[in-house]
């Protein structure tokens, strides 16, 4: 699971970030941004952590891949780009 995600800022450039920041930017302001894995460049969703605690709060792709390490379905046959990037 991915902890930290790629944020596009309001003057267009990618920017490291925890997902536990991003989520606690205002909801309007995280509507406005979009979101991308660190390795792939795809997509992501951002998830709060479980309310048992069990999972912490993360990034998951939109679309699945398996050219990702931070994907759940990786088959591990190295990082490929997501046919899908986020721009």
């Amino acid at each position: 699971m991915a902890t930290d995600v790629d944020v596009k800022g309001t003057d267009g450039v990618w920017r490291p970030m925890t997902v536990l920041t991003a989520l606690s930017m205002r909801p309007d302001d995280r509507k406005t941004r979009s979101f991308r894995c660190r390795e792939c460049k795809g997509h992501v969703t951002l998830h709060r952590q479980s309310k048992d605690g069990e999972k912490e709060a993360h990034a998951q792709h939109v679309t699945r891949w398996t050219g990702c390490p931070r994907s759940d379905c990786y088959d591990e046959h190295g990082l490929r780009p997501h046919p899908n990037p986020a721009l």
